[in-house]
This record gives structure tokens, C-alpha cells and sequence, in this order.
């Protein structure tokens, strides 16, 4: 094999490991983009669930207070 077509097949594999890395870095850059919105919807999602149990917390004491003043009364 001539030092040209040496120098040839030096430069295809080169490029083919360039284009190769090319769509993993945009593989990694979707799959990033991903984890991130399903991060985001998961903060979402704990928010809500806190603010529901905050709500459910502050209904039930307010219906232990009206049961207990409820017995007191009676």
C-alpha cells in the first residue's frame, strides 16, 4: 500500500471516529435534555403533592377541632 493510500485510510478512519463522536455528543445532549424535563415535571409534581398535603393537614385539624368541640359540648 502506497503512503498515500496509507495516509487515506488514516484520514477516513479519522473522520469516521469524528462522526461517531458527532452523534453520541448529540445522543447525550437529547437524553440531557430528557432527564431534564423529567426532572422538572418531578419538582412539579412534589410541589403539588406538598401543597395538597399541607391543604389535607390544615382540614383535618380543623375537623379534629370541630369533633372535639363537638364532644365538649355534648
Amino acid at each position: 500500500m502506497s503512503r498515500l493510500h496509507e495516509a487515506q485510510a488514516h484520514l477516513e478512519k479519522a473522520v469516521a471516529r469524528l462522526e461517531r463522536a458527532i452523534e453520541l455528543s448529540a445522543r447525550q445532549r437529547a437524553e440531557r435534555a430528557e432527564l431534564a424535563r423529567a426532572l422538572n415535571a418531578a419538582r412539579a409534581e412534589g410541589k403539588s403533592l406538598r401543597e395538597a398535603g399541607a391543604s389535607l393537614s390544615s382540614r383535618l385539624d380543623s375537623a379534629i377541632g370541630r369533633l372535639k368541640s363537638a364532644i365538649e359540648a355534648g
